[in-house]
């Protein structure tokens, strides 16, 4: 399929002016959105993504930017590794253009490998065929980019608008994955997609203190973003350390971190006032059941104080 159909498919059934000044034209009014645990390299989690958005077309004046249209006339999507272009590393136009591309050839190489690896992908190209209603890789590719628009869309208009940016460590893997052609190398390096996606391949560009949408625009690790909506075009929240942010339940705060609630350290209770704080490593000193890292938990010799707080605990 020609790149070209494939991305004005994508960037009109988003709503979105990929590359417009118009940010008028960046607001997307439909409530259906596709879920963004979608892996599009593998298809996992794709079968149920949800509705396709509803939302009625934008007709901005804006427009689509027709600057970085592919005019290659064999193209073959699955294959092509030029979205991986790094002459415009700092050129908003550029980065937005570059994550369209991304996705279309993402689509094209899941679509390609669901009738290419016949054996391999029978089960899952037969859930395919049954939730989107297309019969061979064509098809695909023209059911598939309205599915995605919730994970692509809204990255794409924060590319635009420089709120994001190619990771290109991140980037340029995961269009090599895309570009692999054998079913058994594809297979077996399925793992390496999970660096595509939870969001795509980039890097926040928004210092603390700037508007955004989500965290991945934040541009130090250890902020977020007060409004973190992953389908959010519209840049309403600001980037800020989480460390010290007020929290209500452990989801405000980073996977390294848990919601230290005082006079609540038995465990995290969803609606009491507290602050996020760091979790502990295995070994160190703790008060809070809820304050060690990953399968670790606060246990104290002497058992749990009063309120069920343990006493000198340890992460073990």
């Amino acid at each position: 399929m020609r790149r070209t159909s494939l991305l004005l498919s994508l960037a009109l059934g988003s709503g979105l002016a990929a590359c417009s000044s118009d940010a008028d034209t960046k607001t997307d009014t439909g409530t259906g959105t596709a879920d963004t645990g979608c892996n599009l390299f593998s298809g996992e989690g794709c079968e149920d993504s949800g509705t396709t958005d509803t939302g009625s077309t934008d007709t901005g004046t804006g427009g689509s930017d027709t600057d970085a249209t592919d005019t290659g006339s064999t193209d073959t999507g699955a294959t092509d590794t030029s979205s991986t272009d790094t002459g415009g590393a700092t050129n908003p136009r550029a980065e937005s253009q570059a994550l369209l591309s991304f996705c279309a050839d993402a689509i094209d190489s899941l679509c390609d490998h669901l009738y290419d690896c016949s054996a391999e992908f029978a089960d899952k190209r037969l859930e395919f065929e049954t939730s989107f209603g297309f019969t061979d890789a064509e098809g695909c590719k023209l059911a598939l980019p309205p599915v995605f628009d919730g994970l692509c869309a809204p990255e794409v208009s924060a590319a635009a608008e420089g709120r994001v940016r190619r990771d290109t460590g991140r980037f340029d893997r995961c269009v090599a994955f895309a570009a692999v052609a054998d079913c058994a190398t594809y297979l077996a390096n399925a793992p390496e997609s999970d660096l595509c996606f939870s969001p795509l391949p980039v890097e926040g560009a928004i210092a603390d203190g700037g508007f955004c949408a989500r965290t991945s625009e934040c541009a130090s690790a250890t902020s977020r973003c007060t409004v973190n909506d992953p389908t959010a075009f519209s840049a309403g929240g600001i980037c800020e350390p989480a460390l010290g942010a007020a929290c209500v339940d452990a989801s405000t705060c980073l996977p390294s971190q848990y919601c230290d609630q005082p006079g609540n350290d038995w465990e995290v209770t969803t609606g009491v006032p507290g602050v996020c704080a760091p979790r502990a490593a295995a070994g160190a000193a703790c008060e809070d059941q809820a304050g060690c890292l990953g399968g670790l938990t606060c246990t104290s010799d002497t058992g749990p104080g009063q309120g069920g707080e343990p006493i000198n605990g340890t992460c073990r």
